[in-house]
């Protein structure tokens, strides 16, 4: 028998993301676990700058363009 999904399409795309500033960056990335946290406050001087040379500075924030793929699975 059969276990598990099969394949049927995959997209992959650039999702647009922002942030108001780095401190909301920190938020989602220590939102999504917690034990982030620690090492986000390690690097955050690195993080900021990387943050501000990948980001593009907007009126509302920081806009980024985030890499995504999206695999569509059907029952067999």
């Amino acid at each position: 028998p059969s276990v598990g999904l099969e394949p049927v399409d995959e997209l992959e795309f650039l999702n647009p993301i922002a942030f108001r500033d780095i401190d909301g960056f920190r938020k989602a990335v220590v939102g999504a676990d917690a034990d982030r946290a620690p090492l986000f406050e390690a690097l955050k001087d690195e993080l900021r700058a990387r943050f501000e040379a990948t980001g593009r500075r907007t009126d509302d924030g920081w806009a980024f363009e985030s890499p995504t793929r999206v695999s569509l699975l059907r029952r067999p």
